[in-house]
């Protein structure tokens, strides 16, 4: 199995996990048993936690250098998506000729 596939599966795992703990805290105990309580709260007195979040979200979404791999499959899907449109105007033309 490749390292992709385990990462996503870990991530998937992980937030399904979370948010079935936090739902069933949630039934079970209110809403101050909750992660999202516990971070709300605890940001308030520390202020450095809304800084990490907004910090790993940048992490997340800041665009990362493409590697070789990754160049070689855009290419592959650019050409194919050129070739799909190309030939969808083709059909239209020929269609409204």
């Amino acid at each position: 199995m490749k390292l992709k596939t385990v990462t996503a599966i870990f991530t998937v795992a992980f937030v399904l996990i979370a948010l079935g703990y936090d739902a069933y805290v949630l039934i079970a105990d209110g809403t101050e048993a909750t992660i999202s309580h516990l971070i709300i709260t605890a940001s308030k007195e520390f202020t450095l936690i809304p800084f990490l979040f907004g910090f790993l979200m940048g992490h997340f979404y800041w665009p990362l250098r493409p590697t070789k791999k990754t160049l070689e499959q855009l290419k592959h899907e650019e050409l194919t998506q050129v070739f799909k449109w190309a030939s969808e105007i083709m059909d239209f033309r020929s269609k409204k000729l």
